[in-house]
């Protein structure tokens, strides 16, 4: 007899003629200790089980002796037939009776037992008709979700990302920063100034340019931020690395505040040291664009297209002191001048030193009417502006130097 363990699954065996039937025996597993019972079975009565065997020798002999059992039993019916009718003689004949025929006996047989047939059951097809046409709606309603699912992603999620990966890039030259709006418009009175505001991007920021105009390659983001109709100095724009939620939504911004990748690398090159700060704080956009423009100029000034790099020598050292205060430095400003005819006009003047050769370089612009002209370039002993005196009359500049 053997049994498996529940837990190790060990096959564990015992001789069951070796017990009592009806004992029960506990074994130990060998591997895991579990005990293991053993139900010893109880002994079951044999039937004797007696086949009739029929042979052809068997069948004639039980003929015979049917056959001398017959002839017995009708010779002594027949000697008592004459017994009988002897007796009767002496008495009135009675109406005669015919005697009864012997009665046939038959040897006993064993019932025959009809074999019953072997049942085969009959398939019945089960119709699959209606878990099909199921399976089948899923699978449309299944395509049908993942069209529309795909359809939203493409163009609520894919393209927009891909038209911001595949954008230009713009960075933001005005100070103190610079206002994205709603609308093409800038509403002078300072009490409704900001009613149209999206967000503000300060200097250097990285601007994702949409275009100055509807095209093909942006009518889906137009479409999506419901832009307005563009003015032809402005543009569309979105931040492209925002720190808040309100400055993840585009807007229009004037095209005259921001500058495209390589102007922008070549015009932070002209910063020499911190305290360039003040002149990026108190210079226009369109000032930064004038002396950009100047130093693209300039002979040793190489802009290459690989990797947005710019060899520039030229550069910018100023104290930090402001344009407008008095005391050397590298940058002069002046607002608000007049020429002897009545004109307004505003100047600025700048020393830029190149790095390799040691020379000093002063340039100063008139600016009037948003138009700048070149006044004075000239190389010069020193690196700092002390004055800048205008004479009206002669419509001269006169500057004074310290190192």
């Amino acid at each position: 007899m053997k049994q498996s363990c529940p837990k190790c699954h060990t096959i564990v065996e015992i001789n069951e003629k070796e017990y009592r039937p009806g004992e029960k025996v506990n074994r130990q597993c060998p591997l895991c200790d579990n005990i293991l019972t053993f139900d010893i079975p109880k002994e079951e009565k044999k039937e004797v089980v007696v086949k009739e065997v029929e042979s052809e020798e068997a069948k004639k002999r039980i003929a015979e002796l049917e056959k001398k059992v017959a002839e017995l039993e009708k010779a002594k019916k027949e000697s008592q037939l004459a017994r009988q009718s002897a007796q009767v003689s002496s008495q009135p004949a009675p109406r005669q009776q015919q005697p009864l025929p012997p009665k046939a006996t038959t040897p006993p047989q064993r019932p025959i037992t009809p074999t019953p047939k072997p049942i085969t059951p009959i398939p019945i097809k089960k119709r699959r008709t209606g878990t099909i046409i199921f399976f089948i709606l899923i699978g449309i309603l299944l395509a049908i979700a993942g069209t529309v699912f795909g359809i939203f992603y493409h163009n609520n999620i894919y393209l927009p990302k891909k038209i911001d990966r595949e954008a230009p890039r713009y960075y933001v030259i005005g100070q103190p920063n610079l206002a994205l709006r709603s609308t093409c418009f800038i509403d002078n009175d300072k009490s409704r100034k900001k009613y149209n505001e999206v967000t503000r991007a300060d200097y250097g920021t990285e601007l994702i340019y949409y275009g100055d105009k509807y095209n093909p390659p942006v009518k889906k983001v137009y479409k999506m931020y419901n832009v307005p109709y563009l003015e032809p100095d402005w543009c569309f724009v979105k931040i492209a690395h925002p720190y808040s939620n309100d400055q993840k939504q585009p807007g229009c911004a004037k095209t005259e505040y921001i500058l495209n990748t390589q102007d922008f690398i070549l015009l932070s090159s002209i910063w020499g040291n911190a305290g360039c700060d003040t002149i990026i704080k108190y210079t226009t956009a369109y000032e930064k664009k004038v002396l950009m423009n100047h130093v693209k100029n300039l002979p040793n000034v190489n802009t290459r297209d690989e990797g947005n790099k710019i060899d520039n020598p030229w550069q910018i050292y100023s104290n930090g002191v402001r344009p407008k205060d008095n005391g050397p430095d590298a940058f002069k400003k002046r607002e608000g001048l007049k020429t002897i005819d009545g004109q307004k006009f505003s100047f600025f003047a700048v020393i830029i030193t190149n790095d390799i050769t040691k020379e000093y370089r002063c340039i100063l612009y008139t600016i009037q009417d948003d138009s700048a002209t070149l006044r004075v370039d000239q190389p010069v002993d020193y690196p700092y502006i002390e004055t800048v005196t205008y004479n009206k009359n002669y419509d001269y500049f006169d500057i004074d130097y310290a190192s």
